[in-house]
């Protein structure tokens, strides 16, 4: 798949957290706006002081806030997904007391990750 992919860093966020579990983290954001993007699509990780922010196109519609760190929730079936990973990243914030939230903004759907 094409993707273009850009990294904008204004800041350094800092948090103390597990070296595993930071990893799971940013490596489940990351491969969920890969497998649930679409053809020449886009992928953007914003890093600053406050924040983590990982957006990506995908479908076109928002997908439920309620549920979309639910175990096994998908918007659509893609194949590669199982559901899990924004489940696994709920639970490591949660753990790690961070905040995690979903938006779709501009046509990108936004998983912001802060303290």
């Amino acid at each position: 798949m094409n993707i273009d992919t850009q990294i904008i860093e204004s800041g350094i966020f800092m948090i103390e957290i597990n070296e595993m579990l930071a990893n799971i983290l940013v490596n489940n954001l990351i491969k969920n706006a890969y497998t649930h993007n679409i053809e020449n699509g886009r992928i953007c990780i914003e890093i600053s002081s406050a924040k983590l922010l990982f957006s990506n196109t995908g479908q076109e519609k928002s997908l439920d806030p309620k549920l979309v760190f639910e175990r096994f929730y998908q918007g659509s079936k893609k194949e590669g997904s199982t559901g899990l990973g924004l489940a696994l990243v709920k639970s490591i914030c949660d753990l790690e007391q961070l905040h995690i939230r979903y938006f779709l903004e501009n046509n990108l759907h936004n998983f912001e990750v802060s303290q």
